[in-house]
């Protein structure tokens, strides 16, 4: 009986450690797959933030060119904007003229060498009355007859005179050529 006892325990033993041992293969089996499956997705994510971490500073370094475009625009408007105030002022100071055809001047009697135009009634070759001046303008006179100057001008009218009369028509056709100065 002692050599049985010896052999069931020998097989207890044995069987017990052979369990054990399949015991122990299957819960680490389990824990593998468990941790593969963990180590997966703790890859995915060490991926997910990798690509996170390049995107932020995608994104910073185009903030960055962002920041410089906007700053070269800012500047090129500056320019644009430093023209444009040049070229106002250019046009600002610059002159306009004005061609007024077929004023007539009746000279019916041979002391009427005078003859007055206010600029309030006066129509441009357009079809347009002519501004408010500032300042007295540059006239030039051209007509058929005798010829003119320029006895007065002022802001409101050109007062001129016949250098000689005309023993012609009863009127004389007249053009004036009206040059502001800004």
């Amino acid at each position: 009986m002692k050599g049985v006892s010896v052999i069931l325990i020998f097989l207890f033993v044995f069987l017990g450690f052979t369990t054990y041992q399949d015991i122990t293969k299957i819960v680490e089996s389990d824990f593998e797959e468990k941790f593969s499956v963990q180590d997966e997705k703790i890859k995915a994510l060490d991926s997910v933030e990798t690509n996170y971490g390049k995107l932020v500073e995608s994104l910073k370094s185009e903030e960055g060119r962002s920041i410089e475009n906007l700053n070269d625009v800012k500047r090129e408007f500056g320019k644009i904007n430093q023209k444009v105030s040049q070229t106002q002022d250019t046009l600002r100071d610059t002159s306009q003229i004005y061609v007024v055809q077929g004023l007539k001047h009746y000279n019916k009697k041979l002391n009427e060498s005078t003859v007055s135009f206010h600029f309030k009634n006066l129509i441009t070759t357009n079809g347009e009355k002519l501004p408010k001046l500032s300042k007295p303008p540059i006239i030039n006179v051209q007509g058929k007859g005798p010829n003119y100057y320029i006895d007065e001008a002022t802001t409101e009218y050109v007062k001129l005179h016949a250098m000689f009369l005309y023993e012609g028509p009863d009127f004389e056709i007249l053009d004036l050529w009206i040059v502001t100065i800004n």
